[in-house]
């Protein structure tokens, strides 16, 4: 009984990561009328970062962490850099849904590959299984954004995919030797520069339409996103690698959900066989427990 509790308190915590991953779409759509998007991501990340830095002051014990592992953040950062573009060039050549599921599909995969090969977890038929019905609900929503075959945005939504399960991996070994706050604050760092860079090259430093009501926003942008990335590192440290990656896929369920409640966007056919069967992988893993996953529990129990 223990194990199962276990999985559901993971699965509550990484759906609800899933839920905040939609609604930060909510702030998007609200700040467009203030900032472009580049502009949005550069000034969530820098409240992140000084939040981190202010707030919550490095100690000497965490710089000595850092310079004994050295490698995993700089590794987590370089990975999480590359996410960062190549989903930029995703959204810029195709539509943010078709981006969001090439994403979501090839990070499923992409977990699969790492689990067996990084962690030497056998896969089992549940797993095959519920990432089989994931993919397959992933692709509902891909054919209801699609307007057109396999393009480059398509692509590029495909190696963000993977790109975001390699920092997801590294983000989850970094949790048993570092702090969270390091983690967080290395991805608000990354971020910062690179879509500085990125707004270099395809934004504006032009404001479209400041106000000051729009700080109040900006904020709210930036602590949710807090929330998200200390999430992501609790998600990965109490719930199998794959289990977790297809679980975060819930973000096209509640985002078609929120742009029913809040815009009055109504879900297609598409939009619901997708979440029937993103759903349903969701909760497939949680009732088959096998060795391996009870291991799993044991190692993150005792850390």
């Amino acid at each position: 009984m223990k194990g199962v509790f276990y999985n559901m308190k993971g699965l509550a915590v990484v759906l609800f990561t899933g839920f905040l991953l939609a609604f930060t779409g909510v702030f998007a759509r609200i700040l467009d009328q203030w900032y472009l998007p580049l502009q949005q991501v550069i000034l969530r990340d820098l409240i992140v970062f000084l939040f981190t830095l202010i707030l919550i002051r490095p100690q000497k014990k965490e710089y000595l962490l850092w310079r004994e592992n050295a490698l995993s953040p700089l590794a987590f950062g370089l990975a999480y850099a590359l996410t960062l573009l190549f989903f930029t060039l995703s959204i810029l050549n195709t539509s943010f849904l078709v981006s969001i599921s090439a994403l979501y599909a090839s990070s499923i995969i992409t977990s699969l590959i790492i689990e067996r090969f990084r962690y030497g977890y056998a896969l089992r038929f549940s797993d095959l299984l519920s990432a089989s019905l994931a993919i397959l609900g992933i692709a509902f929503f891909a054919l209801e954004g699609s307007s057109s075959g396999l393009n480059m945005g398509t692509i590029y939504g495909l190696l963000t995919g993977s790109f975001f399960s390699l920092a997801n991996c590294l983000r989850k070994d970094m949790a048993m030797k570092i702090s969270t706050v390091v983690i967080v604050r290395t991805q608000s760092g990354v971020g910062i520069v690179v879509y500085a860079f990125l707004n270099l090259v395809f934004g504006s430093w032009q404001v479209v339409n400041w106000q000051p009501l729009s700080l109040l926003f900006v904020i709210g942008y930036a602590l949710t996103y807090l929330a998200i990335a200390v999430l992501l590192v609790w998600s990965f440290k109490i719930m199998e690698f794959t289990k977790a990656s297809l679980i975060l896929s819930s973000e096209l369920i509640f985002a078609a959900i929120l742009g029913l409640v809040i815009y009055g966007e109504i879900p297609t056919l598409f939009h619901g066989l997708g979440s029937v069967l993103i759903m349903g992988a969701c909760f497939i893993p949680q009732s088959v427990k096998g060795e391996d996953e009870n291991k799993h529990i044991c190692i993150y129990e005792n850390n």
